[in-house]
């Protein structure tokens, strides 16, 4: 999907259509006021729609090229006909035993969440034996 990314960025370098050039033309300012924090090339996430996402989360507009790609991974789903699922056309195929997308993200988050738990709990003083068997090697306080 980052080729396609690439693809919509020489679109709008190309400027071939006013959308285009209007998006274009509204990054450069938005690109002056974020000063270079932002940058285009950059590859955040795993699928464009993730990068995007995560912009939005920081609380930046995406690049052009991100939403282009978005609308267009979007099109091919509403164009498909009910061929392409929108998980597909936005995050791709899901990976053999590894489940679809928010399964995999949501695994993640989970183990993201115990490791901050077990930071908290070390903290405390509590050894990683208490952590992981409360019951066999005394208790918690939670």
């Amino acid at each position: 999907m980052w080729k396609e990314v690439d693809r919509q960025r020489r679109l709008l370098i190309e400027g071939k259509t006013v959308v285009w050039v209007s998006l274009e033309e509204s990054w450069a300012v938005l690109d002056e006021f974020y000063e270079g924090i932002v940058r285009r090339e950059d590859r955040h996430g795993d699928t464009p729609f993730e990068a995007a996402m995560l912009c939005l989360e920081l609380g930046f507009y995406p690049p052009p090229e991100l939403l282009m790609t978005i609308r267009h991974q979007y099109q091919i789903y509403t164009y498909s006909g009910g061929k392409v699922s929108i998980e597909k056309s936005l995050f791709g195929p899901p990976r053999r035993k590894a489940g679809n997308h928010a399964q995999r993200h949501g695994s993640h988050g989970k183990l993201i969440h115990m490791a901050i738990q077990m930071a908290a709990f070390l903290k405390e003083g509590h050894t990683k034996l208490q952590v992981t068997c409360p019951g066999k090697f005394g208790p918690l306080a939670t």
